[in-house]
């Protein structure tokens, strides 16, 4: 089950979006070896995790547990690549744009089961990133993400370099700025790995309160 957070409607999901921050510490910091300065007390949060910051959260089917999760941020604002890594973009200027969203913290719970099971989880939170973008008018996601990960990404979405792969030394790591296209065909690719390709995501993907007409408009406020 695929919900989406938007700032509006936070206070429904506190106990969830708290699951999502100690989830992301959990892979993120402990797993991963991020350093990352704002992230203690078992909570990975970081300063683009504000007010514009819009939440996917991949819930188990009695929306008890997190599974998984994904952050948007507006790149009319700065965001990570923009702020943080913007000499990583030597191919492409960091873009601004209403209409194209940084996707970020792209995270599954591990020891849930069997990698199988865990593959299935990560490619259902990537069918419902796609499916969210387009249903919400988000025409570009730019990444920073590393070699294996950016292939995966460019498996089912046409996807394009912002800069060259280049070592990251505070995390020991090389990384790929990244810019890909969520569209009917990235969708369609994407649920190809699922075990059910015609199984329903979406009927939790329009937020509570908010309809999928309103979605764009809700996104244009960033401009």
């Amino acid at each position: 089950m695929i919900e989406i957070v938007v700032p509006e409607i936070r206070y429904r999901y506190r106990e969830l979006l708290e699951q999502m921050f100690c989830l992301r510490y959990e892979i993120c910091i402990e797993k991963w070896g991020w350093q990352v300065p704002t992230a203690q007390g078992g909570r990975d949060v970081d300063e683009f995790d504000n007010d514009e910051a819009v939440y996917m959260l991949l819930l188990s089917d009695d929306r008890q547990e997190v599974l998984g999760c994904c952050r948007f941020n507006p790149t009319t604002s700065p965001y990570m690549i923009s702020k943080l890594w913007p000499e990583s973009c030597d191919l492409q200027h960091p873009p601004s744009s209403a209409k194209v969203w940084e996707a970020s913290r792209f995270v599954v719970a591990s020891g849930l089961g069997s990698r199988d099971h865990y593959l299935e989880l990560m490619w259902q939170l990537s069918t419902g990133m796609c499916e969210f973008c387009v249903s919400a008018g988000i025409e570009k996601i730019v990444w920073y993400t590393d070699p294996p990960f950016y292939r995966t990404i460019a498996s089912v979405m046409d996807t394009e370099p912002l800069g060259r792969p280049a070592y990251n030394a505070t995390d020991d790591k090389t990384y790929i700025p990244g810019i890909s296209k969520p569209n009917s065909d990235g969708i369609r690719r994407s649920r190809a790995n699922l075990k059910n390709p015609s199984m329903n995501l979406t009927v939790a993907m329009t937020p509570l309160g908010l309809s999928s007409v309103q979605l764009p408009f809700y996104l244009e406020k960033a401009a």
